[in-house]
């Protein structure tokens, strides 16, 4: 079993309280060996935080940014530690998750283009429970340390259970990793997944979809909850119309471009940017369908 998964949370001093709250219920994930928490808080007397926290920040797997207007107001959390933060999300070395403590204009920021926990989008403060507001976002937070980690999202419990010495066979094709399906086929499958969406979650809703997307289409299994998911299919629907206007603006560009020989003004640098943009859209869309999706198999 690999060892835990350094995590750094970065907050502002006024979410003290908070922040001490979200340790309390990552409590099982770090009892379970899967994640090992660092934060400013921890740095001893007479050490130079700035710098550990820096050290952190460049190193740790997983960031955590708890988002307040005191984060943003903070030039050590807005410029330092959010900003090194995502220097390292844009080259892919690292997740940052930004989770939503307290209201704030959070998604007028870059952070905006990030999805956030909890799933609905909805900060701590807000929901009626914070105790299910907390639920909500650890389990987002298992799903990702299980993918990192290269273990099965749900139902993980700290170790992978040997398979019996005799084993009738599973007539079922293998399941699929959602990460190997192409960015193409994520976004087919993530219409398809809105389109049969039962219009009332009332408490737990599953479907399965079947997704042509080749040569060989696939049987997607899907589960939502209630009281979060129906947020996370708000935040799939959105992400789409983001890829959407993204790609009409690129063949805009692409139109303009062909027709813009000798014209001073370069079409093709700012069609590299909304491609790139296009590109942590895509990555985004994965992160919600992680979310929601429990199983892939090709059809039979």
């Amino acid at each position: 079993m690999p060892g835990p998964i350094d995590v750094f949370i970065s907050y502002a001093p006024q979410d003290v309280e908070l922040r001490r709250e979200f340790e309390e219920h990552l409590s099982v994930l770090r009892r379970q060996g899967l994640i090992k928490a660092w934060h400013v808080g921890q740095v001893e007397p007479g050490q130079g935080w700035r710098i550990w926290a820096d050290g952190q920040v460049r190193t740790t797997q997983i960031i955590f940014l708890l988002v307040s207007a005191s984060f943003f107001a903070s030039d050590d959390c807005h410029d330092c530690e959010m900003g090194r933060a995502l220097e390292r999300w844009r080259r892919g070395d690292a997740q940052v998750v930004p989770i939503l403590l307290r209201p704030s204009d959070w998604e007028h920021t870059e952070l905006g283009r990030l999805q956030p926990l909890p799933g609905n989008r909805c900060p701590i403060t807000s929901w009626s429970s914070r105790d299910e507001a907390w639920a909500d976002v650890v389990s987002g937070i298992r799903a990702i340390v299980a993918r990192l980690a290269g273990f099965p999202p749900q139902g993980y419990a700290g170790h992978v259970a040997s398979a019996p010495a005799e084993q009738a066979p599973d007539p079922s094709p293998p399941a699929l990793d959602l990460a190997t399906l192409t960015a193409t086929a994520q976004r087919l499958l993530a219409r398809e997944l809105l389109q049969k969406a039962p219009a009332t979650i009332t408490r737990e809703a599953t479907w399965t979809l079947r997704v042509d997307v080749g040569p060989q289409p696939l049987v997607v299994s899907v589960r939502a909850h209630a009281a979060k998911d129906r947020g996370i299919l708000r935040s799939l629907e959105h992400t789409l119309e983001m890829m959407d206007a993204l790609d009409d603006r690129i063949r805009f560009l692409e139109m303009q471009q062909m027709g813009a020989a000798g014209l001073a003004f370069d079409f093709g640098r700012e069609v590299r940017t909304r491609r790139g943009e296009l590109e942590k859209e895509a990555a985004n869309l994965s992160g919600v369908l992680t979310l929601l999706v429990q199983d892939v198999r090709a059809e039979k």
